[in-house]
């Protein structure tokens, strides 16, 4: 790798120091969650506490999907739903974490978090590489260190005059789209964390590249790593890899704006966009293809109808924009080519968050490296500014408080702190002690488990088991099937109709999901009833929870 640009031994040290600090950055963080790492179960007085710190839903999803790739299965399908349907997903990140855990025989949602946390190391250590190859000065990787790492919204600044009554409120944008920034999807995203791995790493082979084609010198390994990097990023998650193709299309047709000024590095430029082209292909061909699928469709559309207001990205984004602005002019009186990539990453996020009306937000995904490099060089030029006045003490506490509201550091303990008071995902110990019931396959395919919509919510990830309807974008029809659940008896208010009534629509629910067992709440009895009726043969039963067999499944 030493080929990859030149880097020093001391600068290497420094990479290490930065990864190994960040590390334990997450360690104090996590603790102070007070939050599991999945290794061992962690019983409290709620019940069985999940290595989960927030967004559970979202969470249970990418489990559901470990599981099968712990399984052995190369494709992964929709466990949410019961509806036929091809296993189609292949999602890098999710499937190496699927395998360390069944290679190292440990529990799925520890080998989530420890992968998260090597991501996160490698996330830093290769984006200050990327940073060095684009020119920037110790002072300013460092600073892009930080960003990364601490760098949140300025909604925070908002949220303070709403308190004192001189703003109406207002949700920010990095409150709820955590993954959008590396330091809060280094928190709580394991699997946008390795994401962020593979962008920097790409980032770092792209500028290499391009600078030894620039200078003639032999880029078969650069333009390799640029390949490697891209495809895996394409298998990774659908969205990074459009941003970046077109952040770097944006450069690429700047340098042949002015290529009768330089026809090298504009060739060089078109080479590494021809490299990039063909390694992203295949990857977004197959998104592509899987999202327009049956049932697979349902998944894509939900995913991408996610945005915010403009002044919910203003106010999110704001600050470091106007870092990445400072860092362009302190850029003004030297080469405009290493700060073009970045410049047409930063404009491209900007566009589609402001500039385009209800814009999806995870089109912008991974645009923010572009940020953080341009903010490396803007908080260094403010670093530069104060040491320069006549006042130094006055002068750093100016440029110490310019730098907290730019780099929204604040959002972010606002964020944490907002975690830390929320309810723990927990498991209910009776719900816990019956599932052990339920075998992972019957009949030679994967259980369905008959459920209501909130416990079904879980399953998929925790057991690895089929449900009919548990997330609003993986089960497909979910708002019909939520309710069809409840009306058939999956509800406390349904528990006032006989058995009589609700056998018909119990008998529709059963006829289209084939299950194999239903999991009913004790204090559920007109459905457990009325699925008695129908041949269903109970199994096990305790305080909370009973489990009984279909007919078709009875030994």
């Amino acid at each position: 790798m030493t080929t990859l640009g030149a880097h020093t031994p001391v600068a290497w040290r420094g990479d290490l120091l930065a990864a190994g600090l960040t590390l334990l950055w997450l360690l104090i963080v996590r603790t102070a969650l007070a939050c599991p790492w999945g290794f061992a179960p962690v019983t409290t007085a709620d019940g069985l506490l999940q290595a989960i710190p927030f967004n559970p839903d979202d969470t249970w999803s990418y489990l559901s999907w470990i599981a099968q790739y712990r399984d052995g299965q190369f494709g992964a399908g929709l466990l949410y739903t019961t509806e036929p349907h091809p296993a189609l997903l292949w999602v890098f990140p999710l499937w190496l974490i699927g395998t360390i855990a069944k290679v190292l025989s440990i529990p799925t949602l520890g080998a989530y978090w420890l992968v998260g946390l090597l991501g996160a190391g490698a996330t830093v250590m290769l984006f200050r590489c990327a940073a060095r190859a684009l020119g920037l000065e110790p002072s300013a990787v460092n600073w892009t260190t930080v960003i990364l790492v601490l760098g949140s919204g300025a909604s925070w600044l908002w949220h303070a005059a709403n308190r004192i009554g001189f703003a109406p409120p207002m949700a920010g944008g990095e409150f709820l789209y955590l993954d959008l920034f590396p330091s809060t999807a280094f928190l709580v995203y394991p699997y946008h964390a390795v994401s962020f791995a593979l962008l920097a790493g790409l980032w770092w082979a792209v500028a290499v590249s391009e600078q030894r084609l620039g200078n003639r010198e032999p880029a078969r390994l650069a333009m390799g790593w640029t390949a490697i990097l891209a495809l895996l990023l394409s298998f990774s998650r659908p969205y990074e890899p459009l941003a970046f193709a077109a952040a770097y299309t944006l450069k690429t047709g700047w340098l042949w704006w002015k290529r009768s000024e330089n026809q090298t590095d504009f060739r060089a430029g078109l080479l590494v966009m021809s490299v990039l082209a063909v390694s992203l292909l295949p990857g977004v061909v197959w998104n592509a293809y899987v999202s327009i699928q049956p049932v697979w469709s349902t998944f894509a559309h939900r995913s991408l109808a996610l945005g915010l207001d403009r002044i919910s990205w203003l106010t999110a984004f704001g600050g470091l924009w106007l870092l990445a602005l400072v860092g362009l002019l302190s850029r003004r009186h030297v080469a405009l080519k290493p700060c073009l990539l970045p410049l047409t990453a930063t404009l491209l996020a900007i566009v589609v968050l402001i500039g385009i009306p209800h814009a999806q937000a995870k089109l912008a995904s991974g645009l923010i490296l572009g940020t953080a490099l341009l903010g490396g060089w803007g908080a260094a030029a403010i670093v530069r500014w104060s040491r320069s006045l006549r006042w130094p003490a006055l002068a750093f506490v100016g440029a110490a408080l310019s730098l907290t509201g730019l780099l929204g550091t604040p959002s972010m303990a606002m964020g944490l702190l907002a975690i830390r008071l929320s309810p723990t995902t927990t498991i209910d110990p009776d719900l816990n002690g019956i599932v052990g019931s339920i075998p992972a396959a019957t009949r030679g395919h994967r259980t369905v488990v008959l459920t209501d919509s909130s416990t079904s919510g879980i399953l998929p990830g925790w057991r690895g088991l089929r449900v009919y309807a548990g997330h609003f974008s993986l089960t497909h029809d979910f708002e019909r099937k939520r309710d069809e659940l409840a009306a058939a008896g999956f509800n406390r208010k349904a528990q006032t109709s006989s058995p009589q009534t609700i056998t018909p629509l119990l008998t529709s629910i059963v006829k289209k999901a084939v299950p194999d067992y239903a999991l009913v709440k004790t204090d559920y009895e007109t459905v457990a009833t009325a699925l008695q009726h129908l041949g269903w043969q109970p199994v096990s039963r305790n305080s909370g929870w009973q489990l009984l067999r279909a007919p078709e499944a009875t030994e």
